[in-house]
């Protein structure tokens, strides 16, 4: 699989939308979360900065988002 790319913080309330898991962002700005085996899960990130790969790949690894199922959603696919 190619390299996971960067991501703003709107896109990666979107794909939480997309997949169904539940969250609420936080007066901080951060997102906080259950995965959909309700572990919880915390994402730190700001709506002026961009996520780089390590960044992305921690958020899908803590929410319980696989790469295939995040590059479904990055390429429009369903």
């Amino acid at each position: 699989m190619p390299h996971l790319p960067e991501l703003r913080r709107r896109e990666a309330l979107a794909l939480l939308d997309h997949l169904g898991i539940g969250y609420r962002v936080g007066r901080s700005g951060s997102i906080v979360g259950r995965t959909r085996a309700g572990a919880p899960f915390t994402l730190h990130a700001h709506d002026s900065e961009a996520m780089f790969r390590a960044k992305v790949a921690k958020f899908l690894k803590q929410a319980g988002i696989t790469e295939a199922e995040f590059w479904i959603w990055y390429n429009g696919t369903s």
